[in-house]
């Protein structure tokens, strides 16, 4: 959510967003790894047992790299 809002806060600065989702393990009990990418970079991944523990986590990550160096 708080990635959302960093984003909508700067619109004016044309930002893109690009999630990638991948499974690994077996197909009862996968491991989710999600990756943030604004503008073409990594910003952020996380893993979890579900798809959006996965993305949540990822998004954290970006939103710390967003504010410790500002989007590029």
């Amino acid at each position: 959510m708080e990635l959302n809002n960093l984003i909508q806060k700067n619109q004016s600065r044309n930002i893109s967003v690009r999630w990638d989702e991948q499974a690994t393990g077996p197909q009862n009990a996968p491991t989710w790894t999600a990756r943030v990418f604004i503008n073409e970079m990594e910003c952020g991944r996380g893993s979890a047992l579900n798809i959006n523990g996965a993305r949540e986590i990822a998004a954290e990550h970006a939103v710390r790299m967003l504010w410790a160096h500002g989007p590029r």
